[in-house]
C-alpha cells in the first residue's frame, strides 16, 4: 500500500511500499565488507525497529511522481520472485498492483528515473513476452548513468549477467533507455502553492523534476551508520 503522500505545488509525490520482507544479516554481512560499527550484533539494540539479533527489516519503496504533464516513477522495486532480487531471498514485491490501485497502468508511465542498478531498484523494469523480455512501462523513457550500463557490461557472473539480461539490456534494445551524463530537466518545476492574501511560498527545489545524471556516478559500497539516525544497508550484489 501506499506509505505516504506529499503536495509540493502542483507535484505529487506517492511513496509505494513494494516489499516488506526479513533479510538475514548474514546475507549482508557476509565478510566481504565492512561491518558496521559495533559489529552486527549491536544493530538490534541500537535500532530495535529495524533489527533483530539475525535478520534486517527490509522495506523496499518507490516513488510516483504526478506532474501536470507527465507521470514519472523513480525505481522500480525488487520485481517478482524470479528476478534477481526474488530468486537471491525468495520474495516478491508488489508494484504492479499498487500502481493499478492508484489509477495507474505501466502505459501511463512517461518517465522511470532509476537511481542505481542494485537488483531492489530494477526489479519491474522488464516482463517478459513471446518474444522475449521487453519494457514494463511501454511508454516511458528510461533514466539511467552511463556509468551504471558500463558497470553491468563488465560482469561475469552467470547470475549477473542474467540480471543485465532481464532487467537493462532489453531497455537499450527497445530503445527507450536514456544513458545520459548531462543533466537534463523532465518537467518544470512545481509551481509554488499560495494562500489567500500571501505572497506565493517558494518551491521546494529538492523535490522539483530536475534530473541530474552526474549525481549518479557509481561509488564503493559502504554502510554509515550515524550516532542518531541509520541509513539502510547498501544491498550487496549475488
Amino acid at each position: 500500500m501506499p506509505a505516504a503522500t506529499l503536495t509540493v505545488g502542483n507535484v505529487e509525490i506517492t511513496a509505494i511500499l513494494d516489499v516488506d520482507t526479513s533479510m538475514p544479516l548474514a546475507e549482508v554481512f557476509d565478510g566481504s565488507g565492512d561491518p558496521p560499527p559495533g559489529g552486527s550484533e549491536s544493530l538490534a539494540a541500537r535500532y530495535p525497529d529495524e533489527f533483530t539479533a539475525d535478520a534486517w527489516h527490509f522495506r523496499d519503496h518507490c516513488f510516483l511522481v504526478r506532474m501536470p504533464t507527465r507521470l514519472t516513477l523513480i525505481d522500480t522495486g525488487v520485481g517478482p520472485p524470479d528476478s534477481a532480487f526474488g530468486r537471491w531471498l525468495g520474495v516478491g514485491g508488489t508494484l504492479p498492483d499498487e500502481l493499478a490501485a492508484l489509477g495507474v497502468m505501466p502505459d501511463d508511465v512517461d518517465d522511470v528515473i532509476l537511481t542505481h542498478v542494485h537488483s531492489d531498484h530494477t526489479g519491474w523494469n522488464t516482463t517478459p513476452s513471446s518474444s522475449g523480455w521487453v519494457p514494463r512501462f511501454s511508454n516511458a523513457r528510461y533514466h539511467l548513468h552511463d556509468a551504471d550500463v558500463a558497470w553491468m557490461r563488465g560482469f561475469v557472473d552467470e547470475e549477473d549477467v542474467r540480471e543485465f539480461a532481464e532487467a537493462i539490456a532489453p531497455l537499450e534494445s527497445a530503445g527507450q533507455l536514456d544513458t545520459s551524463i548531462e543533466d537534463s530537466e523532465l518537467s518544470k518545476r512545481p509551481e509554488p502553492a499560495t494562500r489567500a492574501g500571501s505572497h506565493p511560498r517558494t518551491p521546494v527545489r529538492s523535490l522539483g523534476c530536475r534530473w541530474r545524471a552526474g549525481a549518479l556516478r557509481r561509488r564503493p559500497l559502504a554502510l554509515h551508520v550515524p550516532a542518531e539516525r541509520p541509513r539502510v544497508p547498501l544491498i550487496r550484489r549475488r
